[in-house]
């Protein structure tokens, strides 16, 4: 099963954002959390993809660009007052 890019980094960010050190911790929080739920775009009626596919696209996409993206996104986020702080 494939994620949606926009989805992908969405969740990623949330487990960022939320101390989520594993893809299992990220979606077993998704379950729970109506905000992330509502974040990433999925009602409670539709099917959450498999964690596993989280591990899988980021290694599709390879650590090196992963890393970039993530950084981009990120500072995309933080430019526009969506987020702030330092971790």
């Amino acid at each position: 099963m494939s994620i949606d890019q926009v989805v992908f980094m969405k969740l990623i960010l949330a487990g960022y954002l939320e101390n989520l050190n594993s893809d299992l911790h990220i979606f077993n929080t998704l379950g729970l959390r109506l905000d992330i739920r509502y974040f990433i775009g999925y009602y409670l009626d539709e099917w959450l993809p498999w964690h596993s596919t989280l591990s899988k696209t980021r290694k599709l996409y390879g650590e090196h660009i992963f890393m970039e993206l993530f950084k981009k996104v990120l500072r995309q986020y933080t430019d526009n007052g969506m987020i702030s702080g330092r971790r």
